[in-house]
This record gives C-alpha cells, structure tokens and sequence, in this order.
C-alpha cells in the first residue's frame, strides 16, 4: 500500500491521492474552521426576518458539499434532492453551517 500524495492545494482544500490494490483512492482534506467563524459571525448579525422570495440560509464548505453529492446520488440543490436538503440544514448537527436562524 502507498502513502497518500499530494495532488492539489486550492483556497484551503487539500487533495490526496495513492494507489490501492491496483485502484487510485483520493481523500479531500478541508480545514473549515474560518468558514464556520465568519457563519457564525453571519448569523449573529441576521434579522431574523423571512419575508420575501429567498434567503441566504447557509454556507456549506467544499468537502460538505461534495460528501452530500454522493450521499444523495447527484446534486444536493435538484428537486428531487430539496427533502434532504433541508432535513440537513434544519440538523442540529449541521447546525455551524446556518447563516440564517429558524427552519427552512
């Protein structure tokens, strides 16, 4: 078995590669704790208010939205995906990622 490799280093997200039983693996490394500091910065100065069309309800870093693409099957914001969706922002668990106060 090989040791992880670096393959790439953008914006905060880190990406690992190494060859497995004839496989090529990857691991996706983000550190989210700026995105979870400047959502609860966002969500302390929010009104409150949910009148109107749509709302800034979240900010989900990278590696969140790419382990909830393979957990759904596909694009967390299509239709069919939208109960899932709001069943995860309205987690208590994903609770860090809420810009914005209430149920969506």
């Amino acid at each position: 078995m090989s040791e992880w490799r670096l393959l790439s280093k953008d914006n905060g997200v880190s990406t690992y590669f190494r060859e497995k039983n004839g496989k090529i693996e990857w691991n996706t490394v983000e550190d989210v704790e700026s995105q979870l500091k400047l959502n609860k910065e966002a969500k302390n100065r929010e009104s409150g208010n949910w009148k109107g069309d749509m709302h800034h309800v979240a900010s989900i870093p990278q590696t969140i939205w790419l382990q909830w693409t393979k957990e759904f099957g596909g694009n967390p914001m299509l239709p069919e995906n939208q109960p899932k969706l709001m069943a995860k922002l309205n987690n208590r668990e994903f609770s860090q990622l809420r810009v914005k106060s209430g149920r969506v």
